[in-house]
């Protein structure tokens, strides 16, 4: 956005002669006029306050003559004993002569402003005027136009965002709170027959409550371990899962090959939680004590490969599913693997266990 506003600068002043001139930009998130540049770049006076420490403007119609033609997509041409504004250094940014204020707008949008000295009236011909206000045309497209991209892309990071929370708690916190919540039922079962066995559940259930406070700090803030390596990627699963079962024993049958030192920390990340929400699928439905994951590094892919053997169950019914909270495992499984431009294949049936495939480029 800094290059194509010092073009246009560039083209008003260099180009087409006039003395001085200045752009300023309206904010999509605070909807504020700030951000000036100028044109040369030297204040018009010794004294004079640098563009960069103009604090941004509130554009309200009844606020100042620069307000009211923004926002009412007027040109204005103004001498220095009106005030352009409230804000004595933006008023005299391009000088305290003649000003011209052509506004930019894009569709129905403001988008900022362009100021230009019009000191030097003798040189100022209407072919000039007729031609800077064509180059401020185009240049309210082209900022515009960037400015568009620019907040879709900030939008589009938020999403991005808040699906990454959305999934990390539903592969790490719901999946906890789901086993507190089965421990406490079956707390509520014993007694009052076997007080000292609650004693010591509740007690486990403590400690596991605390991790489930520490999860959501780490969802919130995305705070994840600077080098997770493999030995903790093993380490943390099958942690993981014995805090999903606390019922019976469940064991992860881990292999590996390849440099898995090579893959990028984000990579890492995503395949673990892939491979704990896999993980968690085989404890809660598919009814077995076990599963096998694999993982491969080749030079041009990474593999990871989940098994069990238990109910299985109809991929195709599962995904056709609406996308709620219910069946947001699966679909979080293949979104994480989408963003990485990878593929994946759910392989299984009922009564005959569940393979998943997932192969991601490098």
């Amino acid at each position: 956005m800094d290059t194509v506003q010092q073009r246009v600068l560039e083209a008003v002043t260099d180009e087409l002669g006039f003395p001085r001139a200045a752009i300023g930009l309206i904010a999509p998130l605070t909807e504020k006029l700030g951000g000036w540049h100028l044109s040369p770049a030297r204040p018009p006076y010794p004294d004079a306050i640098s563009p960069a420490e103009i604090r941004p403007l509130t554009l309200e119609p009844d606020q100042s003559p620069l307000a009211q033609a923004i926002l009412l997509n007027q040109p204005l041409t103004f001498q220095n004993r009106t005030p352009l504004s409230s804000n004595e250094a933006l008023n005299t940014l391009v000088g305290n002569g003649e000003t011209l204020l052509l506004p930019f707008w894009l569709r129905e949008h403001p988008v900022g402003v362009l100021l230009v000295s019009l000191e030097n009236t003798a040189e100022i011909t209407e072919e000039k005027i007729t031609v800077l206000k064509l180059v401020a045309s185009q240049a309210a497209v082209a900022m515009g136009t960037t400015m568009m991209c620019i907040d879709r892309a900030r939008q589009l990071a938020i999403e991005q965002e808040r699906n990454r929370i959305a999934r990390d708690m539903h592969d790490t916190i719901a999946q906890s709170l789901f086993g507190i919540a089965f421990s406490l039922d079956a707390c509520q079962e014993m007694l009052p027959y076997n007080v000292e066995q609650v004693k010591a559940e509740l007690g486990e259930l403590v400690q596991t409550a605390n991790q489930v406070r520490n999860q959501v700090r780490r969802s919130i803030f995305d705070l994840w371990p600077t080098h997770l390596t493999l030995e903790q990627f093993q380490a943390d699963l099958q942690s993981y899962a014995t805090q999903c079962e606390q019922t019976r024993p469940f064991h992860v049958d881990f292999q590996s090959s390849g440099d898995f030192e090579r893959l990028p920390s984000a990579m890492r990340r995503n395949l673990y939680r892939i491979t704990q929400e896999a993980v968690a699928n085989a404890i809660h439905h598919a009814g077995v004590d076990s599963a096998r994951v694999t993982i491969d590094v080749a030079p041009q892919e990474v593999s990871l490969h989940i098994q069990d053997q238990g109910k299985g169950f109809d991929p195709k019914k599962a995904l056709a599913r609406s996308y709620n909270r219910e069946h947001f495992g699966l679909h979080g499984i293949q979104e994480r693997i989408h963003g990485m431009g990878g593929n994946c294949q759910f392989q299984s049936r009922p009564g005959e266990g569940t393979q998943i495939l997932i192969k991601i480029p490098l």
